[in-house]
């Protein structure tokens, strides 16, 4: 199962998006046959980068703000 094939939210597989729904106008009852399967493996493999890309980049603001916690929390340390 892919996410919504809007081109407006892949900007980089829009190309792909637009292939595949092309493939699919003109060959509207072949696609069931793997007519398509080339289009749709490429978009495939781009949605997946375009995730993994997506998640470092949500894994390193995570990080950020875990080390921004953990200094403000020493900050404010009372001694015993």
């Amino acid at each position: 199962m892919h996410p919504s094939l809007a081109n407006h939210l892949h900007d980089e597989c829009s190309e792909y998006i637009d292939d595949l729904h092309r493939c699919h106008e003109e060959y509207p009852y072949q696609k069931f046959l793997g007519k398509c399967n080339d289009s749709k493996l490429k978009l495939m493999k781009c949605l997946e980068n375009e995730t993994l890309k997506r998640r470092r980049e949500n894994r390193k603001i995570a990080m950020e703000g875990i080390e921004k916690t953990r200094k403000f929390r020493e900050t404010i340390k009372t001694p015993k």
